[in-house]
């Protein structure tokens, strides 16, 4: 399994669910491009093995490249998953030049590609034997882009955990908590959010709002959230269940979606959910039955739809 990193996010999510329930058919083993971190210690307390690169493939698109064949000589890999752009541009045709019988690329997103990349994805693609999108929304694009042939585009949706606790119901005298699960950027669009949230406080709705997760938006977000005690920052969570736990509803903002995990494990732990209309969310989100989607992603569509849920 070939990723960018191993630190958190949802390829590294799907990548030490496959390490800890991927089962004695195959050897799975696990190699960064980039650097290791918190999965890559859950991987490796798995039991499976992990190599970390420590190249920035942007950077030094050579050297990965002849990284990455050495680590694929050196084994009797027959099988590379790809996880991601950069795994799929560098690592796909490294591995049909390293002899590898199967390669299989995975494309996690719903990427804005400029000319150039649709170019250069199609040409790494073309080393893969089968192109997972990871929900019939990314499937779709990587045909319709015309960046894989229909015949070796498939759907396979991410792998979740079981739900390890239950949310509980809320109680009247409560006020409505509310968590926000993911990288603190600009794609999953958590500013509206913490917006919206301290707007509806400062109106005198009992609302609070946890985020979990980090990111180069944290700053940002702290400074929004200034002043107001509606809003608490939980950082990155190895093991969020306990927090979600206590909470009412799950907001997912996001600008772009392929599948999200941390969506699915909320319903699986019968959390209800409120997420943007985007990518996979539809697919797994049945309105006013399932959960509910926005119907856009500001800081006013947001809490007009809290207010209609609570």
């Amino acid at each position: 399994h070939l990723a960018y990193s191993l630190d958190f996010g949802g390829v590294e999510t799907h990548l030490a669910l496959i390490a800890e329930h991927g089962g004695n058919d195959f050897d799975h083993r696990f190699l960064a491009l980039n650097g290791g971190g918190s999965a890559e210690q859950v991987i490796l307390a798995a039991g499976a093995q992990v190599a970390c690169l420590g190249i920035d493939p942007w950077k030094h698109p050579l050297q990965c490249v002849h990284a990455l064949r050495r680590e694929l000589r050196g084994t009797s890999t027959a099988v590379v998953h790809a996880h991601g752009s950069e795994p799929n541009m560098f690592g796909l045709w490294t591995a049909r030049s390293a002899g590898v019988p199967v390669r299989i690329g995975e494309e996690i997103g719903l990427p804005d590609h400029s000319r150039k990349a649709r170019y250069a994805l199609r040409a790494a693609y073309a080393a893969a034997d089968r192109v997972i999108g990871v929900s019939d929304a990314v499937r779709d694009f990587l045909v319709r882009s015309g960046e894989v042939p229909e015949r070796k585009a498939v759907r396979i949706y991410n792998p979740v955990h079981e739900a390890k606790l239950q949310a509980s119901p809320r109680r009247e005298d409560e006020p409505l908590r509310i968590a926000f699960l993911g990288r603190l950027e600009t794609l999953k669009n958590p500013r509206p959010l913490v917006e919206a949230v301290t707007a509806l406080a400062q109106g005198g709705m009992p609302v609070q709002l946890t985020l979990i997760g980090e990111g180069s938006l944290r700053g940002e977000l702290e400074q929004a959230a200034a002043g107001s005690d509606s809003v608490t920052f939980a950082g990155y969570q190895s093991d969020p269940a306990p927090l979600l736990a206590r909470t009412h509803l799950l907001i997912q903002p996001s600008l772009t979606e392929g599948f999200s995990i941390a969506l699915v494990e909320a319903m699986g732990a019968a959390l209800p959910v409120l997420a943007t209309p985007v990518g996979g969310n539809p697919e797994v989100i049945a309105e006013g039955s399932t959960g509910w989607l926005l119907d856009g992603n500001d800081a006013s569509a947001i809490a007009e739809a809290i207010v209609r849920i609570e």
